[in-house]
């Protein structure tokens, strides 16, 4: 179960975990904030129903707080006729619609991925009691400590850093044709969250001229647009990309600037890819990055340390784009992370909510 099906890292990773559980039965179902799987801009429901996933649609509409009962009811009746042996829920909105499920008794895992992650104080307390019978799952030990410092219980709270697909996600391949040399890459959705006015303020700083492509859609696309305009700064906004392997390819540099993050899914891909990474030095960024070895690390919202941040990236050798890639292949492969995401949903099925402690560290 996840909150929409509109193209991002989330919506890609479930994509991958379903074709890579496909001895699994599954029903998905999708908790939509257009209230239509399929009309979000950039959908990954084709690519889901090509897999024979079954995509069912809660109805549920942020404009129309009634829905949310609604699609609470349609979800109580899927769970009962389906009887599944587990649910899992990833983004904080389905998290907190599929929490019902833990206490009739169906086991139930709730995926978080950035670190403090409640918008407001009633989301916090009713993860605090969902957490007394589901099991949450960070994508970070990052996010597993916010998740126990925030009042969850600690037996609760499992963590499984994601894997990448090296084959896939590898520096041979096609390349995107964009205009611009150098390029500088950001990924993600365009929201105050990662930090791209600050990329494009340190792109008008660079020694040398650069280009920022960003590849996502978002609620901050005009205001960076005339950000960028104001700079001087070459800007190429690209949304609904199915596949982003081209265009890390391409980018001489990938920054994640980031003000917070859990551990995501576009800095493995990138480093996988061969890419040099610039981050924001936060605690989940630390668990892949080592500053100066695989890739740079700066200060969050420190406009001057990006920019010599991306400087000293251009100016490398291809030295920690290789060593970035060798972390990737040595421990986040995509075949060791489905595994242990197997060992994982058995050990919640098989012990209903009573799951075993094994996995606590994977």
């Amino acid at each position: 179960m996840i909150t929409d099906l509109k193209m991002g890292g989330e919506s890609k990773h479930l994509v991958r975990t379903i074709s890579s559980l496909d001895a699994w039965q599954h029903v998905v179902s999708c908790l939509t904030v257009t209230t239509d799987p399929g009309a979000a801009p950039g959908s990954v429901l084709p690519e889901i129903e090509e897999l024979g996933v079954p995509v069912v649609d809660l109805g549920v509409s942020p404009r129309q707080p009634l829905t949310v009962p609604r699609g609470a009811i349609r979800l109580s009746r899927l769970a009962r006729n389906e009887e599944p042996d587990l649910v899992h829920s990833t983004l904080i909105h389905a998290n907190q619609l599929s929490q019902p499920l833990s206490w009739l008794g169906f086991p139930l895992i709730c995926s978080l991925v950035v670190t403090d992650p409640w918008r407001r104080s009633w989301q916090r307390m009713l993860d605090r009691q969902a957490s007394r019978r589901a099991v949450f799952l960070a994508n970070s030990r990052a996010v597993a400590a916010s998740l126990v410092d925030g009042g969850l219980d600690r037996g609760r709270v499992r963590f499984l850093h994601y894997g990448v697909d090296c084959d896939h996600f590898s520096p041979e391949g096609s390349h995107a044709e964009l205009e611009g040399d150098p390029i500088v890459l950001g990924v993600g959705r365009l929201h105050r969250q990662k930090g791209f006015e600050d990329l494009l303020r340190a792109a008008a700083g660079l020694s040398v001229p650069a280009s920022v492509v960003l590849v996502g859609d978002g609620p901050l696309h005009g205001a960076l647009t005339r950000t960028a305009a104001e700079l001087g700064v070459g800007l190429t906004v690209v949304p609904g990309v199915r596949d982003i392997v081209p265009f890390l390819r391409r980018a001489d540099v990938v920054a994640l600037p980031s003000l917070y993050e859990g551990l995501p899914n576009v800095l493995l891909e990138a480093l996988a890819t061969g890419r040099t990474v610039v981050a924001s030095d936060l605690p989940g960024h630390r668990e892949v990055i080592r500053d100066g070895e695989n890739g740079i690390l700066t200060a969050p919202s420190d406009v001057k340390a990006l920019t010599e941040a991306i400087d000293r990236a251009l100016r490398d050798d291809g030295s920690l784009g290789a060593k970035g890639r060798d972390t990737i292949l040595t421990h986040f492969r995509w075949e060791t992370y489905i595994e242990r995401r197997k060992l994982l949903y058995e050990s919640i099925a098989w012990r209903s909510t009573k799951p075993s402690r094994f996995l606590q560290e994977i």
